[in-house]
């Protein structure tokens, strides 16, 4: 062999075997040659029964990362392990780790400072494969740095410096101790025999489930740029998660890392592996020797769950890495891609065809996916990139439950980090560095065009290099910032106000000198990352806000200065059930001078509290109730409804309190006088109400304002345990159609106003399990709750998990009176779809139209509901295939229409074979290694290509046909070698035949 060619694909095996970041050339001493002996610290072979057992937990767990490796803390240093020697006038230091059956190891080297001309190598046993060398070059102003993965049960580092430098005592000069050691247990880089075994488990491509796409598949061919950008993070003995580089507006290449914030640690301490691809749609293995170790945090927030990293070096541009675009606008998105490393495998892509559309969920703000139509995301894809329908990046992976299902999707959903809102969360002062306002940016170098830019030599962001003037050209604003609006150094500059900033230069007004102080303290539950709150102003600008939280059961108290006036209180629970008192004991509580002015805990998503500070605020309108003739400023509390009543001393039921007629007034009677009954009783009787069912409304005529509530019950358990007379959730109906609600564990009601649940109606002698009877009054003097008419009491189980219950209720009316002159005003049409049958006075409600529709229980639109048929029946949208075992089964079909059709041999739906036909026969010269059906159209070389004339012989014939063909150069019919042409090899060839038998 050409002894070049052997050279170059030497060096090309052991380029491809190389697993490290950047490095600087050279080799281990004595490479080639027998190894020499090395002091090793043995490791004990790993329970890889209990490591199986965890890992199956971790593997449903979309934010936890995929483990390939157990991590040992050690403190080695080059004074107290391994050997020193000095070898070809150099000082050598060497210390190797070995276990059995470790698939690799690496290494965190907790210091490393290299001088000039020292160098580092990490090889392992068996000498083929070797990381390095790593130099002066890659000190980290950290002091660490964190070194790739390299296979093998031994690996051996070795590091060395010319005898000519001299640190104290004479001794070496360069400094490395070792932090932590990884021992592998599975592989990054698969190798065949893991391969195997993990293919038996999860499928076709490596580390991921089976229904994962490369995303060098045909469905990745226009992601080809964006995917690029896309990098693997590697941290200890975990493919922790992915991440991707994104562009700025200065488009410089400055290494930005975009990932998530659920995923940090010490980005120090990762190890970043870009082009982690297979070359090929089915591949399952891919190059890993491009990386860079360590980067600094500039970024990290919950509320949209991003992390933005500058990597400590810029990947070369060999490695052909792209610097993504973004959109930081609020615009919605019609499709997405995302691109990442599930379970730390070759890059992959995955398909949302649909919008993706906004939600918060842990207290962030996310980009929600229902499903994905191709692809799906696993543990070690948290941080990866989401691109909308123009390729741009608009979020991170945050969390979800997509995931492979044997190989195809599961059809579950996953969430991102919003971009946009990462944009305020100070990613801008980054991605933006000129302050130019940019919303939108394409990518890096590959979206660049070098020839535009502003061409002005004034501006801040001149660029030389530019040709066309693309009308970008800024100036610095007062703050120096390029193209800034002054907001950057603006601020309160009065050090006698509360807002003081004693970095603003540039006073925007804001300053407080009449503050008002406000205290915000949160007690946090079990969950405190799912808690957030905000502070508005009138106008609806926030002017404070907090959370989410990190520590359980901890007191967070936020100190506001605000200027007087009126504000609204806002607290949120991501997960939906408080901060009280399902899980902890959580209460949030808003202060001012000792005053509490809201508090509270449980509540659902979330609860609201209005106040104001300082003093002139009341109600201004002097028609209120609550009128206060000193207020000078209205602060929205006006009450219209609690003074109102019969205002009438002659009247049955003249209140006295009431300074507003609500036209309720009864007359007495000018005979019997008022023979009204007040204070009536209503029984209510519910048996065995189920969790949450509500009971039938009991309706009664009455007039007044209902003050309180003497509640008498009987209760006992029908089914399960646990339950409490304290459960009972009651619904009182007003004449006008509203509604108010008390009690209820932790049922509220749908529609009606809550007033308080089962700890402020209900005494705490309610809270057992015993059965008996029980009594209550409860005060609804505040309430306003007045009307002539009908009226209702409707009971509920108010305990969403306590079975059923046994209640049996008398309710004494106080404030309300019962009258036959009480008109109950509703629908009298017997026929009507509304009708009324405790209606007195017709009030021309009456509607027919509600209750018409389909009656016809053949039709696909049929409705159970309907009285009268409509003439709407339709039987078409029902049809389908209702075969189960047809690959077009509808289940939602009702109406068979003769469309079911089978899989074929192929396993496309209906298909007719022709989609994986071919020829079957590998001994064939047009064998298709895809095709499952042979379709007869198998060819094969001739076993004697010499015998041009076919006859059997290779004779002077068919040299003849050669020659009548030499010279040929396109097409030949005597090209005998396959080389394009008939020229002197192929006489050479047939010579050679000549006289053989065929």
């Amino acid at each position: 062999m050409n002894q070049r060619l052997f050279a170059l694909i030497l060096t090309l095996g052991w380029s491809l075997g190389i697993f490290a970041q950047i490095q600087h050339g050279g080799e281990p001493l004595h490479w080639g040659e027998t190894a020499p002996n090395v002091a090793c610290k043995t490791f004990a072979p790993l329970d890889m029964a209990t490591i199986a057992a965890e890992d199956a937990v971790t593997a449903t767990m979309k934010d936890a990362p995929w483990r390939f490796g157990i991590e040992h803390e050690v403190a080695w240093t080059m004074q107290s392990h391994g050997t020193w020697t000095e070898e070809n006038g150099m000082r050598v230091w060497r210390l190797g780790v070995q276990a059995e059956g470790a698939t690799g190891w690496s290494f965190y080297l907790s210091t490393y400072d290299l001088p000039k001309g020292g160098e580092l190598y990490v090889y392992n046993g068996d000498r083929t494969e070797y990381q390095g060398a790593y130099t002066h070059k890659n000190n980290k102003p950290w002091g660490g740095l964190a070194l790739g993965v390299l296979e093998g049960e031994q690996v051996v580092l070795e590091y060395r410096e010319p005898l000519g430098l001299l640190g104290p005592n004479k001794s070496h000069v360069g400094q490395i101790a070792v932090g932590q050691v990884v021992q592998g247990y599975r592989s990054l880089l698969l190798r065949e025999f893991e391969l195997q075994a993990e293919q038996s488990v999860n499928g076709p491509f490596g580390n991921s489930g089976a229904c994962n796409i490369n995303v060098n598949c045909p469905e990745g061919s226009d992601w080809q740029v964006e995917s690029k950008s896309v990098a693997l993070i590697v941290n200890g003995g975990f493919a922790a998660c992915s991440g991707a580089m994104i562009n700025n507006t200065a488009n410089d290449g400055t290494p930005y890392f975009l990932s998530a914030n659920h995923c940090l640690g010490n980005p120090n301490t990762w190890t970043y592996y870009f082009n982690h691809e297979s070359a090929t749609c089915s591949g399952s293995t891919g190059p890993t020797d491009n990386s860079i170790s360590g980067g600094t945090l500039l970024v990290a927030d919950g509320g949209s769950d991003v992390a933005l990293i500058e990597l400590s070096a810029t990947p070369p541009a060999a490695w052909g890495v792209e610097y993504a675009g973004w959109d930081a606008s609020s615009a919605n998105h019609t499709s997405a891609v995302g691109i990442h490393h599930p379970s730390g495998d070759v890059k992959k892509i995955c398909f949302e065809d649909d919008a993706p559309y906004t939600d918060v969920t842990g207290g962030a703000q996310v980009w929600w996916i229902d499903a994905w139509e191709l692809g799906v995301t696993e543990p070690g894809s948290s941080g990866s990139p989401l691109f909308n329908q123009d390729h741009r990046i608009i979020g991170q992976l945050y969390g979800g439950a997509a995931a492979c299902s044997g190989s195809v999707n599961n059809g579950a959903f996953d969430y991102y980090g919003r971009f946009d809102v990462s944009w305020g969360l100070g990613v801008s002062e980054y991605l933006d560095p000129t302050g130019s306002g940019t919303l939108v940016l394409d990518g890096y170098p590959t979206g660049f065009n070098q020839d535009d830019g502003c061409t002005d030599p004034t501006a801040c962001n001149y660029s030389p290099e530019a040709i066309n003037d693309d009308g970008s050209c800024l100036e610095n604003d007062d703050c120096g910032i390029c193209g800034g609006d002054n907001s950057s150094c603006s601020g309160c500059t009065d050090p006698a106000a509360c807002n003081y900033d004693e970095t603003a230069t540039i006073d925007d007004g804001s300053c407080i000198l009449d503050s008002e102080d406000l205290t915000i303290t949160i007690l946090t539950d079990n969950y405190p990352g799912e808690t957030t709150w905000s502070l508005t102003d009138v106008s609806g600008t926030v002017v404070a806000s907090g959370g989410p939280y990190a520590t359980q059961a901890v007191e967070e108290v936020t100190q506001v200065c605000v200027a007087p006036g009126c504000y609204t209180f806002i607290i949120n629970d991501s997960y939906g059930d408080g901060i009280c008192c399902a899980y902890g004991t959580g209460l949030y509580t808003v202060s001012s001078q000792g005053t509490v002015l809201a508090t509270g805990g449980e509540f659902t998503d979330t609860e609201s509290a209005e106040f104001c500070l300082g003093s002139g605020f009341g109600c201004t309108d002097e028609t209120a109730c609550n009128y206060d003739a000193e207020a000078t400023t209205d602060d929205g509390s006006c009450d219209f409804t609690s003074c109102l009543g019969c205002t009438d001393a002659e009247a049955c039921n003249y209140n006295p309190e009431a300074t507003l007629d609500d036209g309720s007034c009864v007359m007495p009677d000018p005979v019997d006088g008022c023979t009204d009954t007040c204070d009536f009783p209503v029984s209510v009787s519910e048996a065995a109400l189920a969790q949450t069912v509500a009971g039938t409304a009991v309706e009664f005529g009455a007039y007044g304002t209902l003050s309180s509530l003497e509640v008498t019950l009987d209760w006992s358990q029908a089914e399960g345990t646990g339950a409490w007379p304290a459960d009972l959730l009651v619904e009182i109906g007003l004449p006008d159609g509203s509604c108010v609600a008390v009690g209820g564990y932790n049922v509220t009601s749908a529609t009606c106003t809550d007033l308080g649940n089962y700890t402020v109606v209900w005494p705490d002698t309610w809270a057992v399990t015993t059965a008996g009877t029980y009594t209550a009054s409860i005060d609804l003097g505040g309430a306003a709750l007045s009307g002539t008419g009908l009226w209702s009491i409707t009971l509920i189980n108010g305990w969403a998990t306590g079975g059923s219950s046994n209640y049996d209720a008398t309710f004494t009316m106080t404030g309300l009176c019962t009258s036959d002159d009480v008109d109950i005003a509703g629908c009298t049409d017997a026929a009507a779809c509304n009708y009324n049958p405790n209606a007195t006075a017709d009030d021309g409600s009456c509607e027919f139209d509600s209750c018409a529709g389909c009656t016809d229980a053949s039709a696909c639109n049929y409705d159970p509901a309907a009285v009268t048929d409509d003439g709407s029946c339709e039987f078409d949208s029902c049809t389908g295939c209702t075969d189960a075992s047809a690959c077009n089964y509808d289940p939602a079909a009702t109406i068979d229409d003769g469309s079911c059709l089978q899989l074929d041999a192929c396993g496309v739906c209906g298909g007719d074979d022709s989609s994986c036909s071919g020829c079957t026969n590998p001994e064939a010269t047009n064998y298709d290694e895809t095709a499952v059906v042979d379709d007869g159209s198998c060819e094969f070389a001739p076993i004697c290509p010499e015998d041009l004339n076919n006859d059997g012989q290779v004779t002077v014939a068919d040299i003849l046909e050669l020659l009548a063909d030499f010279g040929c150069t396109a097409n030949c019919d005597a090209d005998l070698n396959g080389d394009g042409a008939t020229n002197v090899n192929d006489i050479l060839q047939i010579l050679a035949a000549f006289g053989s038998d065929c």
